[in-house]
Parts: C-alpha cells; sequence; structure tokens
C-alpha cells in the first residue's frame, strides 16, 4: 500500500491512509479528493469573441494531464469583473484565477486581493515573455499579475468605405485621418467616418488617451500634477467635439455599440485591440472586409500615434488554497502551444510568449502591425493611483458635457481639474 506524505512526515501513516484501510475493511471505495481550481473569464462568458471552445478544451486537457486536479472555468462579464472580483474578494469567497483588464491592477493590489507572483515564476518563463507585457503586471516592484495576451490598440478601417471614399491606403498622421472620416462620413446618412466611444466607463476614458495624446494631453503628469484642463487636453476634447459636432462619430456610446456600428458597415474606422477579429466574424464581418495599420502619428506624438495597454491578465487571489496548481493552470494557458495557437486563431488573441512566434501561423500582417504598435504603447499616468476609475470618470463628464451639451472644453476641462485635485489629494 502507498504511503501518504502528509503533515505527519515522510513514511508515517496518515488519516486518508487510515480512512483508505477503512473502506477496504467495509468494502466501500473512498475516492481520494481532487484539488479543485476556480477560473473566472469574461472570455467564457463573451459569446461572440471565439474563445470558449478553446476555454473548454484547454480545461479538459489540463485535467487529463493532471487527473487530480479539477478546473471550474466560470464566464463573467466583463462589464462586471472589476466589482465582482472585489466584492468577492471583501466577502472572503474570490476566485482562485481571475482574468482582469490591465488597468484593473493598482486598484486590486492595494485592496490586498492579489497574490504576487515572483515566487512562482522561473528566470526562464520570465524571459521568454515580451517585456513590455511582463512589466505591464508589476506593481510596488512585485509581479501581480501574468500576461495572457499582449494588447496594444491599433486603429482598423472599413476596407470598402475607404475605396469608395477615394483612399488607397489608411491614414499616417492626424492630418489625414481628419480628412478621411469626413470624406467617409459624406458616404450615406447613417454612416460615420469614425467610431470612438465616449460612454461615463473608466474603458472609454483609458481609450481616450489616444488622443489626448495625440495632441499633447494627459489627465496628471508624472510627477502627479493635475493638467487635465492644460492645452493638450483642451485640444484634444476640442478636436472631438468637432467629429461629434459633424456628426462624424456618434455621441456617448459604449464600446459594443461601435463594435455593432462597424461590424454593419457604418463606421470607416474604429480603434480596437487583436481581440476585434473574433467578435467581427462573431458579428457576421469577413476577415477581408477590415483591415488593420498603426494609430496615426501626430507633432505632439511622432510618427506613431500611442496606444495604453490593453492586455488581458492572470491574476491569483491571496486566498487561493491550492496556489500551486492555480499558477500551474495560468502557466499552461499562456505556453500550452496547442491552446495558445488555437485561441489566437479563432479570437486574434496572441500569445505573450516570445518562443510562440517561430510558428509561421502568426506570420501575418496583422501580429506585425501589433509589434509595430508596442513600440508605441505606454502607460496613463493616472493607472497607479488607488483612485485612477474616479479620476477617469470625472474626465468622461467633461467630454459628455462638451459633446452633449455643448459646454466650452476649457470650461468642461477646469471643472475636472478642480474635481482632480480634490479628489488626489492637491
Amino acid at each position: 500500500m502507498r504511503k501518504i506524505k502528509g503533515k505527519f512526515g515522510k513514511g508515517v501513516i496518515g488519516t486518508a491512509t487510515i480512512l483508505l484501510m477503512m473502506g477496504l475493511v467495509t468494502g466501500t471505495h473512498v475516492a481520494a479528493q481532487k484539488v479543485t481550481v476556480s477560473f473566472y473569464s469574461w472570455m467564457a462568458a463573451e459569446v461572440v469573441a471565439g474563445g470558449i471552445s478553446v476555454l473548454e478544451d484547454a480545461e479538459k486537457r489540463f485535467e487529463k494531464l493532471n487527473p487530480g486536479v479539477d478546473i471550474k472555468t466560470v464566464p463573467l462579464p466583463y462589464e462586471e469583473t472589476a466589482d465582482q472580483l472585489t466584492l468577492m474578494t471583501a466577502a472572503g469567497n474570490p476566485p482562485d484565477i481571475t482574468t482582469i483588464d490591465v488597468v484593473w491592477l493598482a486598484p486590486l493590489v492595494y485592496m490586498g486581493g492579489l497574490q504576487p507572483l515572483d515566487e512562482f515564476i522561473t528566470p526562464a518563463f520570465k524571459s521568454d515573455m515580451i517585456e513590455a507585457a511582463y512589466k505591464d503586471g508589476l506593481l510596488k516592484s512585485k509581479l501581480y499579475a501574468l500576461c495572457w495576451n499582449p494588447n496594444p490598440n491599433a486603429l482598423f478601417y472599413n476596407r470598402d468605405l475607404l475605396k469608395r471614399a477615394g483612399f488607397t491606403s489608411p491614414p499616417a498622421n492626424m492630418k489625414e485621418l481628419d480628412e478621411q472620416i469626413a470624406a467617409v462620413s459624406t458616404l450615406g446618412p447613417d454612416v460615420y467616418g469614425i467610431a470612438i466611444q465616449s460612454d461615463l466607463s473608466t474603458l472609454a476614458a483609458d481609450y481616450f488617451h489616444t488622443w489626448l495624446w495625440n495632441f499633447g494631453g494627459e489627465l496628471v503628469d508624472e510627477e502627479g500634477k493635475v493638467v487635465v484642463n492644460k492645452k493638450g487636453a483642451v485640444d484634444a476634447l476640442t478636436w472631438f467635439k468637432g467629429v461629434t459636432d459633424k456628426k462624424y462619430s456618434p455621441k456617448g456610446q459604449y464600446i459594443r455599440d461601435i463594435r455593432v456600428l462597424f461590424s454593419q458597415r457604418r463606421a470607416g474606422f474604429i480603434i480596437e485591440g487583436p481581440w476585434i477579429a473574433g467578435i467581427l466574424r462573431g458579428e457576421g464581418m469577413k476577415d477581408e472586409e477590415w483591415d488593420l495599420s498603426t494609430i496615426p502619428g501626430s507633432p505632439a506624438a511622432g510618427p506613431l500615434g500611442y496606444t495604453q495597454p490593453a492586455h488581458h491578465m492572470l491574476a491569483m487571489s491571496k486566498q487561493c488554497k491550492n496556489k500551486e496548481w492555480a499558477w500551474k493552470y495560468m502557466e499552461f494557458m499562456v505556453s500550452d502551444p496547442q491552446v495558445t495557437k488555437v485561441y489566437f486563431q479563432n479570437t486574434g488573441l496572441m500569445p505573450v510568449l516570445g518562443s510562440a512566434y517561430v510558428d509561421e501561423v502568426y506570420a501575418t500582417k496583422f501580429v506585425r502591425t501589433f509589434f509595430e504598435q508596442m513600440k508605441a504603447m505606454k502607460k496613463p499616468s493616472i493607472w497607479n493611483s488607488p483612485r485612477y476609475a474616479e479620476a477617469e470618470r470625472f474626465f468622461m463628464v467633461a467630454v459628455q458635457k462638451a459633446t452633449m451639451k455643448g459646454v466650452d472644453p476649457q470650461k468642461a476641462l477646469d471643472e475636472v481639474a478642480e474635481s482632480l485635485k480634490i479628489l488626489l489629494g492637491g
């Protein structure tokens, strides 16, 4: 009979052995209890994104390789993840592993809910990760999240609308972008040149940083000083107000709304990450109908426009009872060649390990464009603040005041500046 190694020490018969012996005597079977690891992810909830079947197969493959482990994959919508994870952590019953957006990292770390991962990651694994993606999981010099998919945003466009508007290539700078969105907007009363989300969510503010940076703006500078009402940010909001006033972009719409507009061939451009490939297929748009390019540059940003990271990250709860197995599943998800390859083919989401790219499946314009865009990827200065979410919502209120109520951009941003000074302590 195999001896069970437990807290009594090697070679000593423990409780599990005694129970097994009792089962043999009484004629009953006592099954070894499996280790359970829960994994909550919006990619298990996104019906049109293409990832559900891949996650199901990954769970089965991991369990087959590790018979003593039971992975519980639970769908959790993106819009609910941050709040639900906060509530579950406070209540003492968080998931073992959760997919998080990189922008949520700081608040989750500051509330004490995440397990540092430095003790699990090996030097070889770390060196194989795309450097920028590894660094974006760091906070306070510790690794708190493992990048699952490195996601900069890029400029996606409708090939037919650009061709009908008289253009043979996407814009290289803001001047060309302005010309193209104006021309596309003339193609029909229900066609927008560009669809930019401008609801009140923090996600909308994160995406809007692309335009802030192209005009030299920011919410706070690197020292934490409020600069949201300075020239760069005012110029960016003035530009966007002009775009919406001319009906070149819809007003106040959420990201899911503008994705539908684009898939319905009613928008020339959108800013999106690699995941949009699977979403557009799910919405009925063929791959050959759209294309992508890097974000147009500007005098303030340079030849390549900036994008914020939009990585899908895997985070482990500090309250996880089986941390070693949780880490092994996280590692499996981001490194197994079969999982990462099919996941990319179905969703467009790229692997985080550099060694994966020897496979010719990644030798595409799609991947090359996103790697080029990674050269101009940076975090908004407000991200490392535990109050970043409130700050960004203040900003989006100003955006809506200017675009939907006609408030002067300078006045709207002056009000935000005063609110941010109070929120951030001066």
